[in-house]
């Protein structure tokens, strides 16, 4: 079994007004910031709840460089639900109280344009949802449909339309549910996967893997051999999908063969076999390599320590820069970078780091991008006007 690498790297500063590794521009990435602000005026400082954007193409550090969603979509933060952002657009969505719609606002990134999108009310069920090219895919479990008689359950998926408004359904299938069952998702290029558990605390319980083409709105395959373990999902650049088992049973799904095989893989892999995706810690893989996230420890606690395992050789690199003290040039104190978030910039190859002032509040509060490259050197360092929670390359 091998053992991670830890890498810890340590910046010796010329100067106090010197804060960048490598300030050569071909360092950087060009990105895209989903972020909060931190407020002063809240119990002497608290990082808020309104979201901001901040678009970065490799210029200067400008502390005015961001705008705010709410303000743009006229959103009230009492409304604030939450958001699904990836390199098409932002979709933030209201809550429902007192309300007769579900309310969605989405903005391309493609157009800038901005849509606010109304369904009518319904009572959904572990419900979620995301974008893709202009449709919102609101999936959730149909508590109506419950059979008593057979024990299942409809789980469902409306698609609507953002420049029309106009809404379709799609029924995913009628499963059989219990106290612990789960239908965990993942979406990848132009299709979705769904793994459904009859029970995701047993291993020996049903399971079904379906898959979905976005293009065609329709489930185009499912797989219902699969070995007793827990899967956690992962794709690919290719919109196939890997199953890494917690018990180490893995398997890779080829999109355009529809088949299922069971894959070795070595080293220690238990870096990929927990689901703990989110925006914030994406997981992917491109070119036989796993990239994801482990939560840290003291001192770091709640730090991401972004992963890069070979799926072919088993090596590994854990990154960790949490011990590289950092002072921008408009900062008054030295601070440890803690992580917020991450991207992989595959082509410069290169993993972008979120980081914000570990420890520091009011007005010693500072954050930016750290790049650095898969072998864990920071290459270099650029300040942002907001504390990010995605970054979207």
């Amino acid at each position: 079994m091998k053992k991670l690498t830890l890498l810890v790297f340590a910046i010796l500063f010329i100067s106090c007004s010197d804060d960048f590794v490598d300030n050569d521009l071909d360092a950087k990435s060009s990105f895209r910031v989903i972020g909060n602000f931190y407020d002063l005026s809240v119990n002497g400082g608290t990082q808020g709840r309104e979201l901001y954007e901040h678009e970065n193409n490799g210029e200067e550090y400008d502390p005015n460089s961001y705008i705010n969603l709410f303000s743009e979509f006229g959103l009230p933060l009492t409304n604030y639900e939450n958001y699904y952002s990836d390199e098409d657009g932002i979709t933030i969505m209201e809550n429902a109280i007192g309300r007769d719609n579900y309310t969605f606002h989405y903005k391309s990134y493609n157009s800038n344009e901005i849509f606010k999108i109304d369904i009518p009310y319904f009572n959904p069920y572990e419900w979620s949802y995301w974008h893709y090219r202009e449709r919102i895919y609101f999936q959730y479990r149909d508590f109506n449909s419950f059979d008593s008689i057979n024990g299942t359950t409809e789980y469902k998926i409306k698609i609507i339309d953002v420049r029309t408004n106009q809404e379709t359904e799609l029924n995913l299938g009628k499963f059989k549910t219990t106290a612990n069952s789960k239908l965990e998702s993942l979406y990848v290029g132009k299709h979705a996967y769904f793994l459904w558990y009859e029970d995701s605390f047993n291993p020996e319980a049903e399971k079904s893997l379906l898959v979905m083409s976005l293009n065609e709105s329709e489930i185009i395959d499912i797989k219902t051999i699969l070995k007793d373990d827990t899967y956690n999902l992962v794709g690919d650049r290719n919109g196939n999908c890997y199953l890494f088992g917690r018990d180490g049973v893995n398997y890779q799904y080829d999109v355009d063969s529809s088949n299922l095989f069971e894959i070795n893989i070595p080293g220690e892999g238990g870096q990929f076999q927990a689901g703990y995706k989110s925006n914030k810690n994406p997981q992917i893989i491109i070119d036989d390599v796993f990239f994801g996230t482990r939560t840290g420890a003291f001192p770091g606690t709640g730090s991401l320590y972004p992963v890069i395992y070979n799926l072919k050789t088993g090596e590994s690199v854990f990154i960790d820069v949490f011990d590289n003290i950092t002072k921008f040039e408009s900062d008054e104190v030295e601070w440890q970078p803690f992580v917020e978030c991450y991207a992989i910039d595959y082509e410069s190859k290169v993993v972008l780091l979120g980081v914000s002032s570990f420890s520091l509040g009011g007005q010693f509060k500072s954050q930016g991008i750290f790049t650095v490259d898969f072998n864990g050197n920071v290459l270099d360092k650029q300040k942002l006007p907001i504390i990010p929670i995605q970054i979207i390359k």
